[in-house]
């Protein structure tokens, strides 16, 4: 459970909305986190006291955060308490926290999420600076098949190109020839270098004075990465 909410449970309590459970779980919920975080595989009955249904998942939350990377099953079996978003995040949270992909098929509307976080986290090692690009192509396909993606499924591949693309500087597309989704890792790249182009004219990284930041730097035949910049720097040096 974020503690930061806290104080909007507070603040809610001391206006009256809805009334006096939650004031009294505003109330009681410090004490009760402290004792989730001396005995997290006690949440469930420690946090069970706490009147609102709200207080008593944060509350059951916090102890699977902290038990879910050494005792998944543990934890998986204190979600199960719970009802709703309230166990669909839990659920959640003991995959992402346990690496266990599989367990993502327990957490309900989040159940997509959880994977892609999953795969998200995945795809950085499936290689390094000395991997081929059609290397890359088949490692990935082989994780994404493991995963349970379908096969027309571009999804995973958009993630991957965005996260392999983004090693190369200057930004070369050229390895999305050797892809089985040669379209889609290009599709990768380009929103790659529109991420980057936000950064630098947020950041007010360029004047136009010079040359560009090496974050920009492309590969000198993509024309269509080219012509992204060229359309796009009066937004970086108004």
């Amino acid at each position: 459970m974020d503690v930061n909410r806290l104080p909007t449970l507070l603040l809610l309590a001391a206006c009256g909305t809805p009334g006096a459970d939650r004031l009294a779980d505003a109330r009681a919920l410090p004490a009760a986190l402290a004792a989730v975080e001396n005995a997290p595989d006690q949440a469930v009955s420690i946090c069970a006291p706490l009147k609102t249904a709200e207080a008593r998942g944060d509350c059951v939350l916090h102890g699977v955060e902290r038990l879910a990377r050494k005792d998944a099953d543990t934890a998986a079996t204190m979600c199960a308490a719970l009802s709703g978003l309230d166990a669909d995040e839990c659920f959640f949270q003991v995959a992402e926290r346990s690496g266990d992909v599989a367990r993502c098929a327990a957490a309900g509307r989040f159940a997509e999420d959880c994977r892609m976080h999953a795969w998200t986290a995945r795809v950085p090692k499936l290689g390094d600076a000395d991997t081929s690009g059609a290397e890359w192509g088949r490692r990935i396909a082989e994780a994404a098949a493991e995963m349970g993606f379908a096969a027309d499924d571009e999804r995973p591949w958009i993630a991957a190109s965005r996260t392999v693309l983004g090693r190369s500087m200057p930004l070369d597309r050229s390895m999305c020839a050797e892809w089985p989704f040669r379209e889609v890792c290009e599709r990768g790249g380009l929103g790659l270098l529109h991420d980057r182009i936000n950064h630098v004219r947020d950041a007010k990284k360029w004047d136009c004075t010079g040359p560009p930041p090496d974050l920009l730097a492309i590969a000198p035949e993509d024309s269509e990465l080219q012509a992204v910049l060229d359309a796009r720097k009066g937004e970086m040096c108004p």
